[in-house]
């Protein structure tokens, strides 16, 4: 945010560092996954089988909320 100058001819800056809260991550992706055999094919498919309605943004969110229960499950079955 720029202050007032005032008399002199720079115009100082206040600087706010403040962490957001932007809630929950949409997915979260574990490096671990990719060396269990199948993950890529798996999220591929999920991915592409898909279809929901909408402009990008809202299609793009819908996609990450599904791919997320999907790998919550996937991975449960996988981890033991």
């Amino acid at each position: 945010m720029a202050q007032l100058r005032g008399l002199s001819d720079h115009c100082p800056l206040l600087l706010v560092a403040s962490e957001e809260n932007w809630g929950p991550r949409p997915v979260r992706m574990l490096k671990c996954w990719r060396d269990i055999p199948g993950y890529q094919l798996f999220v591929r498919t999920k991915w592409n089988a898909m279809q929901v309605a909408g402009w990008g943004g809202f299609v793009l969110k819908e996609k990450f909320k599904m791919i997320k229960a999907a790998l919550k499950e996937w991975h449960q079955a996988h981890s033991q």
